[in-house]
């Protein structure tokens, strides 16, 4: 294998460089040897409770929020894996937590009401 010299090369250098700065902290600053790398974060997603059928997915945490989308039954949606306090719903039992999933598209992400789906971790 040959390796290739010169200015190609900066680039690939500026970013194992950048790389190891993020890793260590920021520039000027040492290390901290008492840091821990950090645990990869748990990934949730969301399915509908048995029983249920579509769930609205809504813009924000709230019935008062414009539906975009639906979350169907026997499927399952990226989440987070915590709910959030929002608009109460009278749904599944009621309640006024919600739950941040992120429907199959780049970037977006949407909300459904935490007491009518089953969440589950993976940690």
């Amino acid at each position: 294998m040959r390796f290739r010299t010169g200015m190609r090369n900066s680039g690939v250098v500026a970013l194992v460089v950048g790389t190891l700065l993020l890793a260590t902290g920021a520039p000027g600053q040492a290390a901290d040897p008492n840091r821990s790398v950090k645990q990869v974060a748990a990934s949730c997603a969301v399915t509908p409770k048995a029983g249920m059928g579509n769930i609205n997915i809504r813009l924000g945490a709230g019935t008062n929020h414009e539906t975009d989308g639906v979350l169907r039954s026997e499927t399952w949606a990226p989440s987070e894996c915590s709910n959030v306090s929002g608009g109460s719903y009278s749904a599944c039992g009621g309640g006024n937590k919600w739950i941040k999933v992120h429907p199959d598209c780049l970037g977006c992400f949407g909300y459904v009401a935490y007491s009518c789906v089953r969440l589950v971790r993976d940690a």
